[in-house]
């Protein structure tokens, strides 16, 4: 007699074969969706960070840029970045899925090199 067809001990180890390198997919897929997140919002605040130094250089109003300078460290609301029209009041913080909350501040220093370092709080 000629049998054909798998027997059941070839079954199962093919369904937990299959079973191990779907949950080591799923695991990856989980990892690289969790790092893309991060970058992301790396980049969300990268960018308000940069509109800050961009928005204390642009300031017409001197004694304000003085002042902060003199100081060493100033405060700049998200708020002011809108207005100024250096970030869009629509932007999306990856991490929330909303809008950007305008009453966040950047916190602009000036370390002891002259150079500023501005850092969303």
């Amino acid at each position: 007699m000629n049998k054909k067809g798998f027997t059941l001990t070839e079954m199962m180890a093919a369904v937990i074969i299959i079973g191990v390198i779907a949950s080591t997919v799923a695991i990856s897929f989980n990892n690289i969706i969790a790092k893309n997140k991060e970058n992301k919002y790396k980049e969300f605040k990268r960018e308000i960070e940069q509109a800050a130094c961009i928005y204390i250089d642009l300031r017409e109003y001197k004694p304000i840029k003085d002042a902060c300078y003199s100081s060493g460290t100033c405060n700049v609301k998200v708020k002011a970045l809108v207005e100024g029209g250096l970030i869009d009041e629509d932007m999306i913080n990856p991490n929330t899925d909303q809008k950007v909350n305008q009453n966040l501040n950047v916190q602009i220093k000036w370390g002891s090199d002259k150079v500023k370092k501005c850092t969303l709080q």
